[in-house]
């Protein structure tokens, strides 16, 4: 809720987590909507889910569920975050007809995620395509070799950059991660990265320890601005 908050500002527009696994922060996101007095289907028309593995999207799409949003889309879909992109036809079934119906992609207003924690040794195994992503990324906006991320960075780290052409104009990024970019040699050149796309807006850093029992890292929210594709500094 307290990243939502932070991150989610234009509450009308859309906005999506695309690691949702079984929807914590969708539901978070509809909540907020819905005590701002946003109509419950503006709410559903504006929120997006996606998450490269079709169980937890079924578990989302269950915790998404209530008896006035009977009939009405929910916009939580299967995909690898690598293939998202502005455009794309992602298809649903529409409850009402029970036809399959295709929805384009939009900008997004907000993009808030926690996102997974897989160390570059994990890369390989997992994601390695986020290379390609990241090059590609270098290639379009002549990102300086001097501050390219090293393939010692983490996974999340990749992630501001991938997602940057999915955001709108000003829009906002809002990521829980590790801590790692804060103090190993891979993070400086992912802070000198984040700067020239992103107006850094709040980092939080836990004092009391780790959030997630589950996870053998201390975790760190990060909310930034994207920055106008004119405003992006060349040096």
């Amino acid at each position: 809720y307290l990243l939502v908050y932070l991150a989610l500002r234009d509450k009308t527009e859309h906005s999506i987590d695309p690691f949702c696994g079984t929807g914590t922060i969708v539901n978070a996101m509809m909540a907020i909507k819905t005590e701002d007095n946003i109509p419950g289907a503006t709410v559903l028309e504006t929120t997006w889910g996606s998450d490269k593995f079709a169980f937890p999207i079924q578990v989302a799409a269950m915790a998404m569920f209530s008896p006035e949003n009977i009939g009405r889309l929910m916009k939580i879909f299967t995909s690898d975050v690598l293939s998202l992109k502005t455009g794309k036809g992602i298809k649903f079934i529409d409850p009402a007809s029970g036809k399959e119906t295709i929805v384009k992609l939009p900008l997004f207003s907000v993009i808030v995620s926690n996102l997974p924690f897989i160390n570059s040794a994990q890369i390989p195994e997992l994601n390695a395509a986020v290379w390609d992503k990241i090059t590609s990324f270098y290639g379009k906006y002549k990102v300086d070799n001097e501050i390219r991320l090293s393939q010692r960075s983490d996974f999340y780290a990749y992630m501001p950059f991938v997602l940057y052409d999915l955001l709108a104009s000003n829009g906002t990024l809002g990521i829980i991660t590790s801590n790692s970019w804060l103090s190993t040699e891979w993070g400086v050149n992912y802070r000198m990265l984040l700067r020239k796309f992103y107006n850094i807006d709040y980092v939080l850093v836990s004092a009391n320890g780790r959030w997630f029992k589950s996870a053998d890292v201390v975790s760190t929210i990060l909310v930034c601005s994207k920055k106008e594709k004119d405003n992006v500094p060349n040096d």
